[in-house]
């Protein structure tokens, strides 16, 4: 019984392996939220001399919000207002011409509230 649970894991972790999304090798990308606010930063390093799109894209694969990076620069910083955006999933696509990077965005409905203060001298 020992010996089948080594092959086992072996096989479930080269598995979950193949199916994981690798890094692109020839750009560099970094995101983030801003905090309180319905604000994406987007950050790519990438060649000089190699266009890329960037494109926003909905659950149903239509694209949402679409950047193109020239061939100049070696660093974009972008960002994203996803304020008018229904609440779901979406994908965040940075591609050049051999490689594409996918992240995967959850929006949640973030609705302010106003709350009455009151002051009890």
């Amino acid at each position: 019984m020992k010996k089948l649970v080594k092959p086992f894991v072996l096989l479930l972790l080269s598995v979950s392996m193949a199916f994981a999304a690798p890094k692109p090798q020839s750009f560099k990308v970094g995101m983030y939220n801003v905090h309180d606010s319905h604000l994406l930063k987007v950050f790519v390093e990438k060649k000089r001399g190699e266009s890329m799109l960037v494109e926003l894209k909905n659950k149903d694969g239509q694209t949402v919000v679409t950047k193109y990076l020239d061939k100049k620069s070696s660093k974009a910083a972008l960002c994203f207002d996803l304020e008018d955006l229904e609440a779901g999933n979406y994908s965040m696509e940075i591609s050049n011409k051999n490689e594409v990077f996918v992240k995967e965005i959850n929006l949640v409905d973030m609705k302010k509230i106003e709350v009455e203060k009151k002051i009890i001298l």
